[in-house]
């Protein structure tokens, strides 16, 4: 298995649709080469700056270089927060590498994965990125152990009025699942949720589809 994660290096690049500043290219470029050449020192220190800046495909190989212990020392949990990431990102070959991570945690450190993952993305929204609802409704739908669907719907609503790609054909699908009462429930929630939201985010980085909170 390791072999075949190893590989996955290789292939996370950035895809053709991407539009990333020349610097951050060059980076990945940089760190891509190193990992290559066995800096995987050099690679993780890159990737790593990218990850943070939201890139999925340095997402994707910073979480194999966890996983490998390669160039950082060996941490699955951190791996597998990295692949979430990833995954939420539309990175589609972290969905093995999740799957594979999942299975080699206790409950204790996917629990935790998932307490990150909802802190970092729920940090994400209050700078004023509403894609971070989406990341937050799959979290809970499906990085929760149990999972917790009326959370996610809500969390999906919220997306969805802010015409997050993908979001609406998941609230549609989960509110499918669930009980009248659940799904009336969550959609309350959604909306309480959608204009706290509005109130706390800074008015520079508002959505127009906010309503006047003033």
């Amino acid at each position: 298995m390791k072999k075949s994660i190893a590989l996955l290096v290789a292939l996370a690049v950035p895809s053709l649709g991407s539009a990333q500043a020349m610097d951050n290219n060059a980076k990945f470029e940089k760190a891509l080469s190193a990992a290559r050449d066995g800096d995987a020192a050099t690679a993780v220190v890159l990737f790593s700056d990218l990850a943070h800046r939201n890139d999925s495909s340095a997402q994707m190989n910073l979480a194999v270089l966890t996983a490998l212990g390669h160039g950082t020392p060996q941490d699955e949990t951190e791996a597998l927060f990295w692949a979430w990431r990833a995954r939420f990102g539309g990175e589609n070959r972290a969905i093995d590498l999740t799957k594979y991570l999942s299975r080699q945690l206790p409950a204790k450190q996917r629990a935790a994965v998932a307490k990150r993952l909802l802190e970092e993305l729920e940090a994400a929204a209050e700078q004023g990125h509403p894609a971070a609802f989406l990341g937050m409704c799959r979290t809970e739908n499906e990085v929760r152990e149990p999972a917790k669907p009326v959370a996610a719907l809500a969390w999906c609503s919220v997306a969805a009025a802010f015409e997050v790609q993908g979001a609406a054909v998941l609230r549609d699908a989960l509110g499918m699942e669930l009980s009248v009462e659940d799904k009336t429930k969550a959609q309350l929630n959604g909306r309480a949720l959608f204009l706290e939201w509005c109130k706390r985010v800074p008015e520079e980085t508002r959505p127009i589809s906010c309503p006047d909170v003033s």
